[in-house]
């Protein structure tokens, strides 16, 4: 959606689904300036895509809370490149999220829960919901 300057974007603030499928040569989803735009995203899903992080670093930032305030499905499907959710050191606050699927890639030991809300669906399958 830009090609130099990542500032330079369109506005995004009602935006509530985000679904990316089969795109191999995209690298990353949002960049990082582009995620304080995103306050109503309610769920996104990337599957079988390229991507090499999810929101990309960007020169200068500091960042280390990227938040999701209204998001409550998150699914990452056959990401096989995926190396981190943001390169740099952060922790990501989605206080609403209801269901996180995962599934075909190596990086899941990037999470950590530390809500104590978190609980883990009693079968399997509700985890990989039949992928």
């Amino acid at each position: 959606m830009w090609n130099e300057d990542p500032r330079q974007i369109f506005s995004f603030g009602k935006l509530e689904i985000v679904d990316v499928s089969e795109c191999q040569s995209l690298l990353n989803v949002f960049s990082l300036s582009l995620c304080h735009d995103l306050g109503h995203l309610k769920i996104l899903r990337i599957w079988f895509s390229g991507v090499k992080e999810i929101v990309a670093m960007e020169e200068g930032s500091m960042k280390n809370c990227i938040s999701f305030p209204q998001m409550t499905e998150l699914t990452l499907i056959g990401l096989t490149n995926l190396k981190s959710f943001y390169p740099g050191k952060h922790t990501l606050d989605c206080p609403l999220l209801k269901i996180l699927k995962v599934y075909r890639f190596e990086a899941f030991r990037m999470f950590s829960f530390n809500h104590l809300g978190f609980q883990q669906p009693d079968h399997e399958d509700e985890i990989h919901d039949h992928y």
